[in-house]
């Protein structure tokens, strides 16, 4: 507890029978804006004000409000029916924590102290455990107390590690093993005991989610997967999905640009689409900053979230951003043709470190950066690194691969050896080639079927004893 203080809050309002007061702020301890997992207020002994005590860690800034639940009548075991209504204030209430103990006085709910009046706050060094007897609830009352939470890894992504069921009007979630970003377990499992993970993304639902079961679905998951949702409608996640990135970002960053489109004529840039992506892009922005806290790690993965670093760096100048491109980055001559060429580039050197699969991808995107933004890199102990906005940004080579421990395991189930041991029944002295693949233009499956012909062709011998199974998943294309 001794990066911790303990901070009571205190304010004066006039509740109404059947409502209740609440604080909410911007990390997990006050609740992450999340108004059922924010600190119930309790009146104070003397009955003049509502109050509640946190301990919060030591040296952060922290931004909050108070807000009132009202149960409408007759409903106030139903979740949906609860109404919540935040203090009409332009900026948040904000906090820097020092001492061992502070006391803040907020005085009247929906007005604000000028934030240089000091005198609304009172310091202690004073040792204090988690739990005092002189509890500000009284003797018999539970003082609603969190624990410090360590610094967080917020993993970024379009889309959430779970799958999402909705069955018996019920809502069913699980981690998604086949994830590709799950591979990371061996990080997560050494990383443990000395960081929070916090993801954010979408949930892999194909329909829309309804307002009224966003907030409970947003509880759920954090509480239990220590996930934040980012809830689009469907009609902005297909413009952003379908529309702009599997449309123009995915062929163009695989080298597949095509200047007609379907009817022949010269294809035209779509910018609503470009308009779309950068909207949702503010919104991860939105809740990631709301979820972050001085001192936490960002990671953002991949080509959905380009321009996100950007709206982060502007907001949390001192953030410390990493971002992983996990798809190939084309040359320069192929890139230049995205009339947004320059925003993406901003939007990636907003980073301090980019990751790439190969040194072929570092090399065409340094390429980029010196055609366009006229950026030259810097090698500095075998690290190369860019100048950008008064900042050094670091270029790595990193491989992802998969994880031969849970592959291995996956070998030993009983339904996969009963499966090998019938398909090895069935092709009895046959050589078996086996691939899996999207069902995408890009991922060459046509060419690898024109490839497995020709062999045949020229090697007559391998007709009759040589099998291709080729399994292609349809759903990713429409998702």
């Amino acid at each position: 507890m001794n990066n911790s203080c303990k901070v009571s809050f205190q304010v004066r309002y006039k509740l109404k029978p059947g409502e209740k007061l609440i604080l909410s702020g911007n990390s997990i301890n006050l609740g992450n804006w999340i108004p059922v997992l924010g600190h119930i207020l309790k009146k104070s002994k003397n009955k003049n004000f509502w109050v509640c005590s946190i301990f919060l860690k030591k040296g952060y800034t922290y931004s909050y409000k108070y807000l009132v639940e009202k149960e409408k009548r007759g409903d106030s075991k139903n979740f949906q029916k609860r109404e919540f209504f935040w203090e009409n204030l332009e900026n948040c209430r904000k906090i820097k924590i020092f001492g061992n103990k502070m006391e803040i006085d907020d005085c009247f709910f929906g007005k604000i102290f000028n934030i240089m009046n000091r005198a609304r706050l009172k310091i202690s060094w004073e040792k204090v455990s988690v739990l005092e007897n002189n509890s500000p609830f009284g003797n018999n009352s539970t003082e609603l107390v969190s624990q410090p939470e360590p610094s967080n890894l917020l993993m970024i992504l379009y889309r959430l590690p779970i799958i999402t069921k909705y069955e018996n009007e019920k809502w069913h979630f699980s981690w998604d093993d086949d994830a590709l970003y799950l591979t990371l377990v061996g990080l997560r499992k050494g990383l443990k005991e000395k960081i929070n993970f916090l993801w954010i993304g979408i949930l892999n639902y194909e329909n829309e989610i309804p307002l009224s079961e966003q907030e409970k679905i947003a509880c759920t998951l954090l509480e239990k997967f220590n996930c934040i949702p980012v809830f689009l409608s469907s009609e902005t996640r297909k413009k952003f999905y379908q529309g702009f990135c599997k449309s123009v970002l995915w062929p163009t960053f695989h080298s597949f640009y095509d200047l007609l489109n379907e009817y022949g004529k010269t294809s035209t840039f779509d910018r609503n689409l470009w308009l779309v992506y950068c909207l949702v892009n503010r919104k991860f922005a939105d809740i990631t900053i709301s979820a972050y806290h001085d001192g936490d790690l960002i990671w953002i993965h991949d080509y959905h979230l380009m321009v996100l670093p950007s709206h982060l760096r502007k907001n949390l100048p001192g953030a410390k951003i990493g971002y992983f491109f996990h798809i190939p980055w084309p040359s320069s001559e192929i890139y230049r043709q995205l009339p947004i060429r320059d925003e993406l580039l901003r939007g990636l050197l907003s980073s301090s470190l980019l990751g790439f699969h190969l040194f072929y991808y570092v090399r065409h995107f340094l390429s980029s950066c010196v055609r366009i933004l006229n950026l030259h890199h810097e090698s500095e102990k075998g690290a190369l690194k860019i100048h950008y906005g008064g900042r050094y940004i670091t270029i790595r080579v990193s491989h992802i691969g998969i994880d031969p421990k849970r592959f291995g395991e996956r070998l030993m189930h009983p339904k996969v050896s009963e499966k090998v041991f019938k398909l090895k029944k069935e092709f009895k002295g046959k050589k078996v080639i086996g691939a899996i693949d999207d069902l995408d233009v890009i991922k060459g499956i046509s060419l690898k079927l024109l490839a497995f012909e020709n062999l045949l062709k020229n090697y007559p011998n391998y007709q009759q004893n040589l099998l291709f199974i080729q399994v292609a998943l349809p759903d990713t294309v429409f998702f």
